[in-house]
Formats: C-alpha cells, structure tokens, sequence
C-alpha cells in the first residue's frame, strides 16, 4: 500500500470526523483503545481497502475504503466511520507515522462555525448606530 493514499486516508478522516462531538471523540477514543490492545488482524488489501478482523466483544469483519472512508463496512451495522474500521486505520497508519501526534492535530482541527446571518436591514442599522448615520459609501 502506497504511503501516500494512506497519508490522504489520515487527512479524510480528519475532515469527516468532527473533535467537537462527543459521538465523534468517543469513536475516535474506542478505536485508540482497540488499536492499542492490538486486536487488530489484516486479512487482506488491495490497492484502495484493508479488509481485517478486528477482535472487539464480539469478531467483526471490517472494510476500510481508503479513498471514501465514509464508504467502509463493518458488521458492527454502524452508519458512519466506526470504532472497528478506526482500529483499522490505526493500525495501518502507525506504520507510517505516529497515531498519537494524528488525534493531536484531529483534536486541534476545530472546525469552523458557521458564520451567524443577518439581515440586511439589521446590518444597515448597525452601521448607521456606529457611525451616526448612514455612510455615503453605501449608496455610491
């Protein structure tokens, strides 16, 4: 498996999960756990996936798309990205680089918060309280 798709697997992860929900954090911290306690058996990859087993409290078959990784499987049933296919990553990731400095800067990763909307009028009246009228460069 080439480093580079699995640096951009890393760099995918990251955006699709957020550090801000405690869904995400603790997915992300159940995957470390299983990582490190080593449960984690490859069966198979090819150029775009690992398939592995991963030994949870129950056996569960994983498929990690590197490409898509919101596209993966696991037989958990889970929705979305879940622990089993994190350990996964981890695993395979910590051949490359180090997995604790990944959830660093996924931590760090605060996405951003919408910006809030407003009116037009009610931006117009703001302006017009700061400057003690309304500007002539609004009409020009």
């Amino acid at each position: 498996m080439e480093s580079q798709l699995l640096q951009y697997t890393a760099e995918q992860v990251k955006k699709l999960l957020n550090p801000d929900s405690a869904h995400d954090a603790a997915v992300v911290g159940e995957g470390l756990t299983l990582y490190t306690q080593n449960v984690v058996e490859t069966s198979s990859q090819g150029d775009e996936w690992i398939q592995a087993e991963v030994y949870d409290i129950e056996r569960h078959q994983v498929k990690l798309e590197l490409l898509f990784p919101q596209n993966g499987s696991c037989t958990c049933g889970a929705d979305f990205i879940c622990r089993h296919q994190l350990a996964v990553f981890f695993s395979h990731y910590s051949e490359l680089a180090s997995v604790t400095e990944w959830i660093e800067e996924w931590q760090q990763s605060k996405k951003p918060s919408p910006l809030p909307i407003q009116k037009a009028s009610e931006v117009f009246a703001k302006k017009a309280q700061e400057t003690g009228g309304l500007a002539k460069e609004y009409f020009a």
